[in-house]
């Protein structure tokens, strides 16, 4: 099984998976059985990184609507920003959440 098939298998069980820091999350924790640990553990490094991909991608594509760029602005900085080491993705993806609701204010006057 992929790590992309073992997140929407997770997924559609009723849990969710985050990415704190360098920590694996999954909820309720309490729910999983020991098989689902064993592959989420095999999966882990391929997991964070989609993880990573998916919550950089939204926080991206959040910050470009905010902003009013282009599509090819947002193809370009997106495809620049997946490149990155994780760490940098993490950083990137904690920006754009953050910048977000400012350019929300100033660039379209719509409050968050």
């Amino acid at each position: 099984m992929t790590a992309a098939a073992l997140l929407e298998q997770v997924r559609a069980a009723g849990f969710r998976l985050r990415v704190d820091g360098d920590v694996l999350m999954v909820s309720p924790a309490s729910r999983l059985t020991d098989g689902m640990r064993a592959s989420i553990r095999a999966h882990r490094p391929a997991l964070v990184a989609l993880l990573l991909a998916e919550r950089l991608t939204m926080a991206i594509n959040a910050a470009v609507l905010a902003r009013g760029d282009t599509e090819h602005n947002r193809r370009e900085l997106l495809a620049e920003a997946l490149g990155l080491p994780a760490a940098q993705q993490l950083d990137l993806a904690e920006h754009f959440e953050a910048v977000t609701s400012i350019w929300q204010v100033a660039c379209r006057g719509v409050a968050s």
